[in-house]
């Protein structure tokens, strides 16, 4: 947010730098009339004196001034349409470098966010996997803990059933003896 906050701040300020060179050449233009006015007035002026001094000069006097005035304006014009074309140009790619900046960073962004969500999913995928192991040998270990615990108690169940029989058949020889005794 704070980079496209200042991204906008550099395009308004462009834009305002763009308004600052309109203002200065329509400053430009007004002063390049106020020129041309004050000097026609100055032709005027002659015009006037060469007409008091010379009647019958009047005519060509008129003429000469409407030329001097058209090529003045015509001056005027080309200027400000020169200026005009060169501050647009300079504005133009001075927006289409901001674009390009705009555009490269949103893309190296949007790239660092794909490599992060890359990382993650692997880190993920490797913690998946661990686990799965873990769960293997678990399970592994479980069963190798229940065939113990089956084998053992087989081995004490014969054990005991072992001792019961060699129990029954020390009474029995001890029956047999004391019946043996008693005969």
């Amino acid at each position: 947010e704070t980079e496209n906050k200042r991204k906008h701040d550099a395009i308004n300020k462009e834009i305002d730098i763009q308004r600052a060179q309109e203002f200065a050449l329509a400053k430009l233009k007004d002063d390049l009339e106020k020129e041309h006015l004050a000097r026609m007035a100055t032709l005027s002026t002659e015009a006037s004196q060469r007409d008091n001094a010379r009647e019958v000069d009047k005519a060509n006097y008129r003429k000469e001034l409407e030329e001097a005035s058209a090529v003045h304006r015509r001056q005027v014009d080309l200027e400000y349409q020169r200026l005009k074309v060169e501050v647009e140009a300079d504005l133009k790619t001075r927006y289409n470098k901001l674009q390009e900046d705009l555009s490269r960073k949103d893309l190296e962004r949007e790239n660092d966010i794909n490599a992060v969500r890359k990382q993650l999913d692997d880190r993920y995928e490797e913690r998946v996997n661990i686990l799965r192991e873990q769960e293997k040998v678990m399970e592994g270990e479980r069963i190798h803990f229940e065939t113990q615990l089956r084998e053992r108690y087989l081995r004490e169940r014969r054990d005991d059933e072992m001792s019961l029989l060699e129990q029954q058949r020390q009474m029995e020889d001890r029956e047999k003896a004391a019946n043996a005794s008693m005969q």
